[in-house]
C-alpha cells in the first residue's frame, strides 16, 4: 500500500470481512469517536471530508430550505455551527449506524487518510484507539436460546502504511 492510500481495517493476514464487525463493535467505534471528541473531518471541513466519500449533491437536504446534503451540511456545520460533531453518526443519509458495516469502514479509513490527518502521531494514536475498540470483549459473547455460545469474530486491526501522515484534532474557532 502506498502512503497515499487510506488505511484499511485488516485481520491478522487478510482483510476483515464486513460481517465480522458486529453491531456492538460498530457502536463501540462510534462511541469512541464521541467520547474522545475526535474531529472526524481532521484538517478538512465536514463538507470537504464527506464529499470524498459521498455525492453530496445527489443526497437530499432537509426538505425545507436546502435541496441537497451539501447545502444542508454547509448551513449547519459551516455557517451556523449548530450541529454537534456526532450528527453524522446517526444521519441515515450516510449509513454509518446502519445494517451494513461497509460505510463505517470506509469512513474510518478516510479519517486516517493523509489528506485528512497530517500528524503521524495523531494517526497512530487514533488507529490504536480504533483497534482497541474493535477487539472482542467478554461481553461480545452471547448465549443463544438453545444454550450455545456464539462469539464475535477475531479482533480487527487497523493497518497503517509506513510514513503515513495526518492532523490532530483541531479547534474550529
Amino acid at each position: 500500500m502506498s502512503s497515499r492510500e487510506p488505511a484499511t481495517l485488516t485481520g491478522k493476514s487478510s482483510p476483515v470481512a464486513p460481517q465480522q464487525l458486529t453491531v456492538v463493535t460498530r457502536q463501540r467505534l462510534l462511541d469512541l469517536l464521541v467520547v474522545e471528541k475526535v474531529w472526524w473531518w481532521g484538517a478538512l471541513d465536514e463538507v470537504r471530508f464527506l464529499e470524498r466519500l459521498y455525492d453530496l449533491d445527489a443526497l437530499a437536504g432537509d426538505g425545507f430550505r436546502r435541496l441537497t446534503a451539501r447545502e444542508d451540511i454547509a448551513q449547519h456545520c459551516l455557517n451556523n455551527d449548530d450541529w454537534p460533531p456526532e450528527w453524522v453518526f446517526t444521519d441515515e443519509r450516510f449509513g454509518l449506524n446502519g445494517d451494513s458495516p461497509q460505510p463505517l469502514l470506509r469512513f474510518l479509513a478516510e479519517m486516517l487518510h493523509p489528506v485528512v490527518r497530517r500528524d503521524p502521531t495523531e494517526v497512530q494514536r487514533l488507529a490504536g484507539s480504533l483497534t482497541t475498540s474493535s477487539r472482542p470483549t467478554a461481553s461480545s459473547s452471547t448465549s443463544t436460546s438453545a444454550g450455545c455460545r456464539s462469539t464475535q469474530a477475531g479482533p480487527a486491526r487497523l493497518s497503517m502504511a509506513p510514513g503515513r501522515t495526518g492532523s490532530s484534532n483541531h479547534d474550529r474557532s
